[in-house]
């Protein structure tokens, strides 16, 4: 029984509740005694992410930052990891949803806390390598990084400072993979400026309200747009809204940092200092937001709570590690599963295993629009400017392409149970 395996940990799951996740793992919802508080639990196997996370924990306990989630506790047991989590409320992706675009006033102090927390993790000789709306959650107006399953840790020297080898292995997901790992697959890369790229990438959706590439790659028609833009001095954010045919609303500051965070060449690419420095954070109104209060967080309602948390990390295949049992590190938990309706989810941004040559599917949300066939809104999959699918001739270029699915939150699947 599982509950008797679990017991030894201080965790107890309740049979009719729900998980939230994404191929690789199980997010359940718990209270930590004491004093009580709400706080997630990951629940993987006990594989290479697991122990890359694990790594993160064990590196950033004695540096602690408030724009990183703070992971409070694990512990392995039956070949499964279980990593407690301070509990955050929604993503941005879900802040998104729940408008078009982001206000600059908005987002200016959210993304200065997103940079903040990346350089907490360069600083501590961490490369994300995973950054995008979903691994970005909110409690409050406090903003917290989380996800670390595909991370790299570079190797720390005596004097304290950090290795900074090139990178090989190619992971993330495929609307936020920098274009030198498509277009250079045998050469070695930079983590950091990998990470400024999903940043810009997060930046310019946040703003736009749509992703600026399917993927980085020649056979995406902005992609290939925005690199002749760059060729010819041009800048990519015009000619991204010129291919809707719509004006561009950023300001000249905005569209000068994200013109240079999605520099294709890397060498042009700014510097996550640099990203620091400039003109359009170090504005006043680009200091966070004061930390809300601890007692202030409360759990989020069943109807988001299956967003807040759906997340799946695209693992390149290694051979699995064996981890030492911590069951005695892992706080007292006592697991009340928020349960969850039946969602209406858009499949759209899918995590990419270059090993498997695959991609898992991610939570995402679409624009609808009028089809020419008469049809009233449908939601489209197309990168091009005119395409047939399914009898139906689809304008694109707008968001992402994303395909309607109906899914029912399932119950906590037989091997965590």
């Amino acid at each position: 029984m599982a509950e008797a395996a679990l017991a030894p940990l201080g965790v107890a799951l309740e049979s009719n509740g729900l998980s939230v996740g994404g191929g690789y793992g199980y997010v359940v919802f718990g209270v930590i005694n004491p004093p009580g508080s709400p706080v997630a639990v990951k629940v993987q196997p006990a594989n290479a992410a697991a122990q890359r996370e694990r790594e993160v924990k064990l590196r950033l306990e004695a540096a602690p930052h408030p724009n990183i989630i703070a992971m409070l506790g694990e512990a392995q047991h039956d070949g499964r990891h279980y990593l407690v989590m301070e509990l955050a409320e929604r993503s941005l992706f879900d802040l998104l949803s729940d408008t078009t675009a982001l206000a600059e006033q908005q987002l200016r102090p959210l993304f200065a806390q997103a940079v903040a927390g990346v350089r907490h993790l360069h600083a501590n000789g961490i490369a994300h390598r995973d950054l995008k709306l979903e691994n970005l959650l909110l409690r409050g107006t406090e903003l917290k990084i989380i996800d670390f399953g595909i991370s790299h840790l570079y190797a720390r020297h005596d004097d304290g400072s950090y290795s900074n080898e090139r990178l090989m292995t190619r992971v993330g997901t495929k609307s936020y993979i920098p274009p030198e790992l498509y277009q250079q697959p045998q050469l070695p890369y930079d983590g950091h400026l990998y990470d400024v790229w999903t940043l810009g990438v997060v930046l310019f959706s946040l703003a736009a309200g749509f992703f600026p590439f399917d993927r980085a790659h020649l056979s995406d028609l902005r992609y290939a747009t925005a690199l002749r833009a760059q060729e010819t001095m041009r800048s990519v954010s015009l000619v991204l809204f010129s291919l809707c045919e719509r004006e561009c609303p950023f300001s000249f500051l905005l569209r000068g940092l994200i013109d240079a965070m999605l520099a294709i060449e890397p060498t042009a690419r700014l510097t996550l200092p640099e990203v620091l420095e400039h003109a359009w954070l170090t504005q006043d109104a680009a200091l966070p937001a004061a930390p809300p209060p601890a007692d202030s967080v409360v759990a989020p309602p069943a109807e988001s709570a299956p967003l807040a948390y759906s997340h799946a990390a695209a693992v390149h295949a290694q051979t699995l590690s064996q981890l030492p049992n911590e069951a005695a590190t892992l706080p007292s938990v006592q697991m009340q599963v928020v349960a969850a309706e039946e969602q209406l989810l858009l499949y759209d941004s899918r995590g990419f295993d270059s090993a498997a040559d695959a991609y898992l599917p991610h939570y995402c949300r679409g624009n609808s629009f009028e089809s020419d066939g008469g049809a009233g809104p449908i939601t489209y999959r197309s990168a091009d400017v005119y395409r047939e699918e399914e009898g139906l001739c689809c304008g694109a270029l707008q968001l992402k392409p994303p395909k309607l699915v109906r899914q029912a939150a399932g119950p906590i699947p037989a091997d965590v149970t």
